[in-house]
């Protein structure tokens, strides 16, 4: 919080571009993101605090 009491917002951007060929996807997105138990898909992991690039290739058989 700040002086006044309210309380201030952190912002942790991503930007990124995904690309669909048949049956890969492709993505590569520029991350910022705090330390903690990320969850997608059902699945929830501890990751570390990161800044930078992130590729991922999917391929669905």
């Amino acid at each position: 919080a700040n002086s006044k009491g309210d309380i201030e917002k952190t912002l942790y951007p991503t930007l990124g571009v995904v690309f669909f060929n048949d049956a890969q996807r492709y993505s590569l997105r520029y991350v910022k993101q705090v330390e903690g138990v990320i969850c997608s898909g059902g699945i929830c992991r501890l990751e570390p605090a990161f800044s930078g690039f992130r590729f991922a290739m999917n391929t669905t058989f």
